[in-house]
């Protein structure tokens, strides 16, 4: 039981410093998820910042597209903890492990509303910086289409902070935050990072959910780094037939000087926009029996 309110049910997730449970609200018998940081002699400061400031930045935002977080709170000197919305649903990256890889058209879906979600974060100054397919919810809505949720804000940093910030220094100059698999090539040179450095992201989690497979297999940092500020351009495998519109969107999403790349999520969206549509004036043109969900229905696998 957490503040006398909220009874724990299952564990859903656990990192490397907090853990996700299942849990009830003991008034009106709402389901939830509570996020929970113990606090104990090791526990550093910026950890508790970390914690404290994702749940205050997530507050803020309104994206329907963005987990909503209800509130947070201390319990003495044993934990922080955040209550959020509770998702029926599983991760991409569950999705692709138990159903293999997606569609051009399912990818393009589940995209354009990760956009919506990382318009608004860089809207307010804010890069993601760790953005893979665990982090990204699947669920079905109440009109039976999929949405999609975007997770873990524990790393996001301010682009600009303004002069009187008065928080802790996070990142010690020179130190690499985030998922080396998933991250920019700026990213790994410790180089300025734009809201470019998130669209490369979000090229790497098209890939994966094109292909089924990561485009960077391996996961130890020398070998990722290798991968990403190689001069070689990432180039989808010719042999699975995938439109070549759509690829031309992911290729340009992956492009590995900056300046190549879509500059913003809004541009990457319009892009995945126009493609949709062409698509669906072509199968308006040639009728045929519409694709597959993303989500199986009845699936409740919370992430």
């Amino acid at each position: 039981m957490i503040d006398g309110r909220f009874a724990l049910e299952r564990l859903i997730a656990r990192g490397g410093f907090s853990a996700v449970y299942r849990a009830r609200h003991v008034y009106d018998g709402a389901t939830v998820a509570v996020k929970v940081l113990e606090l104990t002699d090791t526990t550093e400061a910026n950890t508790i910042e970390r914690f404290t400031r994702e749940a205050e930045f997530v507050r803020e935002l309104k994206s329907p597209n963005t987990i909503r977080i209800f509130e947070t709170g201390q319990v003495g000197t044993e934990f922080l903890y955040t209550v959020m919305e509770y998702i029926r649903g599983r991760s991409l990256l569950t999705q692709i492990h138990a159903k293999g890889s997606l569609n051009a058209r399912q990818v393009a879906e589940v995209t354009v509303q990760l956009c919506d979600a990382l318009m608004e974060v860089h809207e307010k100054g804010v890069l993601h910086r760790d953005l893979k397919p665990s982090n990204i919810m699947l669920f079905r809505a109440e009109s039976g289409r999929v949405r999609v949720k975007l997770l873990d804000f524990g790393v996001a940093k301010m682009v600009d902070p303004p002069d009187d910030f008065s928080g802790l220094k996070l990142t010690a100059a020179g130190t690499f935050i985030g998922t080396p698999r998933y991250a920019s090539p700026e990213q790994m040179r410790r180089e300025p990072l734009t809201s470019a450095s998130d669209v490369y992201s979000v090229g790497l989690i098209m890939w994966e959910s094109l292909v089924g497979e990561p485009a960077v297999p391996e996961i130890d940092y020398s070998s990722c780094v290798k991968a990403h500020i190689s001069r070689d351009e990432w180039t989808l495998p010719s042999d699975r037939g995938f439109p070549v519109e759509f690829a031309r969107i992911v290729h340009k999403s992956l492009a590995k000087p900056i300046e190549e790349r879509y500059q913003t999520c809004a541009h990457l969206k319009a892009a995945l926009q126009h493609y949709l549509q062409d698509r669906m004036a072509r199968r308006a043109a040639h009728s045929g029996p519409p694709a597959p969900t993303v989500v199986d229905s009845g699936e409740d696998e919370p992430a």
